[in-house]
Order: C-alpha cells, then sequence, then structure tokens
C-alpha cells in the first residue's frame, strides 16, 4: 500500500467507526471512538478507532483498530481486549486486562 492508499484507508476506517458505531453503541451503553497516536519506537502516526461494550458491570470488551502511516509499506492492527474492574473504595476504577493483538505488514512487495 501506498501511503495515499494507507490514509485512505485510515479514512475509511474511521468513518466506518463513526458510523455504525453510534446507533449501535448507544442502544447498549457502549462507547466508541476514533484514535490519534503515535509509535514511539519507530516514529509512525496512527488512526483508527475503539468501543467499550459492557458484557457485565465488571467485565468490558474493548476492541480498537489501527492504520499506522509508515514513509515505506504499510502496517494495520486490531486488538480484541478485556477489562476486568477490581472492586476499590472511591472514585478511581482499577482494572486489569488482557487479549489478542494481529498486526498485518506490508512493504516492498511481501506481507
Amino acid at each position: 500500500m501506498t501511503s495515499r492508499t494507507t490514509l485512505r484507508a485510515a479514512g475509511l476506517t474511521l468513518a466506518v467507526f463513526l458510523s455504525l458505531g453510534a446507533s449501535a453503541a448507544q442502544a447498549q451503553g457502549a462507547k466508541w471512538g476514533p484514535r490519534l497516536g503515535a509509535n514511539l519506537e519507530s516514529d509512525e502516526l496512527l488512526l483508527g478507532g475503539q468501543n467499550t461494550v459492557p458484557i457485565t458491570p465488571k467485565l468490558q470488551f474493548y476492541p480498537s483498530h489501527e492504520i499506522y502511516l509508515p514513509d515505506n509499506g504499510s502496517l494495520i492492527g486490531l486488538n480484541l481486549d478485556l477489562k476486568y474492574f477490581l472492586s476499590t473504595p472511591g472514585a478511581i476504577r482499577l482494572y486489569v486486562g488482557g487479549g489478542h493483538n494481529v498486526l498485518r505488514a506490508s512493504g516492498g512487495g511481501a506481507s
């Protein structure tokens, strides 16, 4: 993928998250939003989206999708995480979690 194609894919991903997430997420009490960040090891920008979908009062499904914007090639990530909230006094909500990450990288004709 070229940088222009990667940028278009990022825009499309963001549009899909914003359009599909709004009505379904609000109906189930879920929260969604765009992501903008940077990979500090490789100095790459990333665009994407994330959801928070309550399963129980203490357990949430937290999927996210990122499209990195490297100088050469492409890198796309999908995270499928769970958060488990610990019982804590006061307003602070601590949680533990984990999940699965899938990355697809391509560059120089290989992926």
